[in-house]
C-alpha cells in the first residue's frame, strides 16, 4: 500500500480533582507516611478527523466527540529511610504500597493495587527529584510496569 500523505487532528481536555488526607511519622533517619485520597477525573474528547491519500485514494475518517469519567478511592503507605546526606542534600530510599477502589460505573474489576520503590533526592532549595519503578494493577491481574521521574518544587 502506497501512502502519499496523511494528516489529522485530535484534542482531549483532562480535568481532575483530588482530596487527600496524609500523615508523616519521622523516627531518626526513617519515616512512614500513610495517605488516603479520593480522585475524580473527566476526559473530554473533541471530534477529530484524519485525511490523506492512501494507495492513490482519498480517505477521510471522522471521530465523534465523547466524554469519559473515572474516579478512585486510594489508601497508600510509604516507608523510607535516609541513606546519605551531605551539604543539605539528602538521599532516601523508599517503598510504597497502595490499594485502589475504582468507583466509576461499568468497571468489571474495581480493585487494584500498586507497589512502588524508588530513590528520592531532597535539596535545600525545596526541590525534590523522585526516580521510581512500579508494578501497577496487582490485584486485577494487570501486569503494567512503570518508570517514573518526578520533579517537585515547594512554594
Amino acid at each position: 500500500v502506497e501512502v502519499l500523505s496523511v494528516s489529522g487532528r485530535y484534542k482531549a481536555d483532562h480535568y481532575g480533582a483530588l482530596l487527600a488526607l496524609s500523615g508523616y511519622f519521622a523516627d531518626a533517619d526513617s519515616w512512614r507516611m500513610p495517605a488516603f485520597y479520593v480522585t475524580r477525573n473527566v476526559v473530554r474528547n473533541h471530534s477529530g478527523q484524519i485525511r490523506g491519500v492512501v494507495g492513490g485514494r482519498d480517505i477521510a475518517v471522522q471521530s465523534p466527540a465523547s466524554s469519559e469519567r473515572s474516579g478512585a478511592i486510594t489508601a497508600s503507605y510509604d516507608v523510607g529511610r535516609k541513606v546519605y546526606a551531605q551539604n543539605g542534600v539528602s538521599y532516601e530510599l523508599y517503598g510504597q504500597v497502595a490499594a485502589h477502589y475504582d468507583y466509576s460505573r461499568g468497571v468489571s474489576s474495581p480493585w487494584s493495587g500498586d507497589f512502588r520503590a524508588g530513590l528520592r533526592v531532597k535539596a535545600p532549595s525545596d526541590v525534590t527529584v523522585d526516580v521510581s519503578m512500579s508494578r501497577l494493577g496487582i490485584m486485577n491481574n494487570v501486569n503494567n510496569k512503570e518508570i517514573r521521574l518526578t520533579f517537585l518544587k515547594a512554594f
